[in-house]
C-alpha cells in the first residue's frame, strides 16, 4: 500500500495487510482494516497498530470501519467498538 498526495512524493505504508481502507473526514488519517488488526496511517506515512481481540476469522467478511461522532467504530462479524483517534485506545461504549 502507498499513500500519495498532490506534489507530495509517494511514500509506502508499512505493514499494509489490510483488506477495507477508510480516510477520516478531515483527511489527516488513513485507516486499515484486516481480519483481526486495526492500523491507522497519518500524513507522513507513520502507522500505529491495534490487535482487535474479537475480530473477525479467516474466511468471514474483515472488519468494517466508519465514524461514530468522533469515535472509530469497528465491527466484526461478532463485535462493534469504538475507538479513540488518533490513539486507537478502546472506549468503554461500543458502536450504535
Amino acid at each position: 500500500m502507498k499513500l500519495a498526495q498532490p506534489g507530495e512524493p509517494v511514500r509506502p505504508l508499512p505493514n499494509s495487510n489490510v483488506r477495507t481502507l477508510f480516510w477520516t473526514a478531515d483527511g489527516r488519517y488513513l485507516l486499515g482494516g484486516g481480519f483481526n488488526t486495526l492500523r491507522l496511517w497519518n500524513l507522513a506515512g507513520d502507522v500505529r497498530t491495534r490487535v482487535v481481540e474479537s475480530g473477525s476469522r479467516y474466511g468471514e467478511p474483515p472488519l468494517a470501519l466508519s465514524m461514530q461522532g468522533k469515535a472509530l467504530c469497528v465491527r466484526s462479524s461478532r463485535s462493534a467498538s469504538l475507538y479513540a483517534l488518533p490513539s486507537l485506545s478502546q472506549l468503554s461504549r461500543s458502536c450504535e
